[in-house]
């Protein structure tokens, strides 16, 4: 319904909260924390810039501090448009961590783009400097969103992967 992408995961004691686009979806996970009060740690996984994918990030980061959670806040600190995100986690005294691979997410880790990738992916958006450039049919910072690997409850492994374009996406078949 056009409020863009939040996925909430969590364990007994903490929340990874991987985009968060709207406010509405800052008044659920609120809602949520507010019923499981014993969850103390939020980790917040920022895939890519995009509105759709960031939009509630600043209100539910002021909520998180108002009510004494650990944050910890990880995004590709290359992004422009991160950057007013990241200075509030940093007033806020949240924790900030560059997304790379085999960053610790709580229970997952991040497996992707690496930072070959992002860099090529930058250089090209640097290069063609249009609305509309794209790699494999999406945008060039669509591509090389942020991927979090993480086990869920029958240790399946999920793959979240923002907008990726396939072609930074690696061992698909474990998934």
């Amino acid at each position: 319904t056009r409020y863009g992408d939040c996925i909430m995961l969590l364990d007994d004691t903490s929340l990874i909260v991987y985009d968060c686009g709207h406010q509405r979806h800052a008044d659920e996970v609120e809602a949520y924390l507010e019923k499981h009060l014993v969850i103390k740690d939020v980790h917040i996984v920022i895939s890519h810039n995009d509105s759709d994918h960031i939009n509630g990030i600043s209100a539910l980061m002021e909520y998180l501090y108002e009510n004494n959670y650990t944050v910890t806040l990880y995004t590709s600190l290359y992004l422009k448009a991160t950057k007013e995100i990241v200075e509030k986690a940093e007033e806020y005294e949240f924790t900030v961590k560059n997304a790379e691979v085999d960053t610790k997410v709580s229970t997952g880790k991040i497996v992707g783009p690496t930072v070959d990738e992002f860099a090529a992916v930058v250089a090209e958006a640097i290069e063609k400097q249009s609305a509309g450039a794209k790699i494999d049919d999406e945008t060039v910072m669509n591509a090389a969103s942020v991927q979090l690997n993480i086990k869920i409850d029958d240790a399946s492994e999920v793959l979240l992967c923002g907008d990726a374009s396939p072609v930074y996406l690696h061992d698909l078949d474990k998934y």
